[in-house]
């Protein structure tokens, strides 16, 4: 049975949320697929007998009110697992925050 991890909804676009689930399966060294549709892309991942899934939702743009010239980004990122111990659990979300972590932003 899956269990959910983490449900963020992140300030970024959803090519950048992408991008970051990839680079975080490659630096774990999790072999992992992704599937792409109009709605969202999905990834699934697995380490041993350790199993993520990951779902990634654009969310409604909208315009920044200070600065007319700029789109803001929203987009849910979604991740379940199976087989994660909690300390498993607690190094995802550390190392997930780190990939999108932004310097002064």
């Amino acid at each position: 049975m899956s269990e959910k991890v983490i449900e963020w909804n992140l300030g970024f676009a959803r090519d950048e949320v992408v991008a970051g689930v990839e680079k975080l399966f490659t630096q774990l060294n999790w072999a992992h697929t992704r599937a792409e549709t109009d709605a969202e892309t999905r990834f699934q991942a697995v380490y041993l007998r350790k199993e993520i899934e990951a779902s990634v939702r654009p969310l409604t743009s909208y315009r920044s009110p200070f600065n007319v010239h700029a789109t803001l980004h929203r987009t849910l990122l979604t991740l379940s697992a199976v087989g994660l111990d909690a300390e498993e659990r607690k190094t995802l979300r550390h190392k997930l925050t780190l990939v999108f972590l932004r310097v002064g932003g």
